[in-house]
């Protein structure tokens, strides 16, 4: 992992995730971040006053800019440069975009709490961005701060796995951190249970086989409280999920499950894309 793009809007929820990312960064040896802030424009009727408006938002952008980079300065080694961009446009439309432009192999992005002004802007960017960037995406509870990474759970929906989830990607990063792999399954009846699950499971066996690895079935009538409840019981450190359609894990990651889910969770969220 070389690069690693860290959007933020200066609030103290999305300063938080810079630091983290800067210490992630560190762990994995990556060779440079990137802060990235978007600014936009607000309607003006005169095209004199917009153009002022555009470049004092641009300079207060850049300064904002500065300042988190000399933040970050300490939390890194000196192997890692620290680049920013100051962006005209709104997160969601342009985050892909920079990233490409950068290079980017990850994302890493500060989300809210429910509540407040702050919460609705910058907890509808992270969640814009979770269902537009292609790259891994991790989402920084506000009160999260860094410690090593040993264990990682995965919320698995068992279905084709193969075909719809990046087991490069989780490979990847559990080589990277060295973190022991949680496969975890919400059912909400037991007797229900669908057969393909033990196909599936031995194609995750099969795949991870070299890897330390348990898997969990839950059961609750609720996803986000059966895999947050699991994650504080086992000591998890991220949370894995890979929102597509049709699976275990769609109405979980519908807009308003997905908010409860990145809203309440207490560890970070690495969201990866099909």
């Amino acid at each position: 992992m070389k690069t690693i793009l860290i959007p933020i809007d200066f609030s103290e929820a999305s300063t938080n995730a810079a630091r983290y990312g800067a210490d992630f960064a560190c762990s994995v040896s990556a060779e440079k971040i990137v802060l990235y802030n978007a600014y936009s424009m607000p309607l003006a009727t005169e095209m004199t006053w917009a153009l002022v408006e555009s470049e004092e938002l641009k300079k207060a952008s850049e300064a904002g800019l500065d300042k988190a980079k000399m933040l970050l300065k300490p939390f890194c080694n000196h192997d890692i440069k620290i680049e920013t961009i100051a962006d005209f446009g709104f997160f969601g439309q342009r985050i892909d975009d920079v990233a490409t432009q950068v290079h980017a192999d990850f994302i890493v992005m500060g989300i809210t709490r429910p509540g407040g002004l702050e919460q609705a802007i910058f907890g509808s960017n992270a969640l814009t961005v979770v269902h537009h960037t292609k790259l891994p995406l991790l989402i920084v509870p506000p009160e999260c701060t860094w410690q090593a990474i040993e264990k990682i759970a995965w919320a698995c929906d068992y279905q084709n796995i193969q075909e719809t989830t990046p087991l490069h990607i989780i490979n990847e990063v559990l080589q990277l951190t060295n973190a022991q792999l949680h496969v975890i399954h919400n059912e909400k009846n037991h007797e229900n249970f669908n057969p393909e699950i033990i196909q599936e499971s031995n194609h995750i066996r099969d795949f991870f086989k070299n890897r330390t690895f348990e898997i969990s079935l839950l059961e609750g009538t609720d996803l986000s409280d059966s895999v947050n409840k699991y994650v504080f019981d086992n000591g998890i450190d991220w949370l894995i999920v890979v929102p597509h359609k049709h699976s275990w894990l769609a109405n979980l990651f519908s807009k308003s499950h997905t908010k409860e889910l990145a809203f309440h969770t207490h560890v970070p969220m690495l969201c990866l894309q099909q």
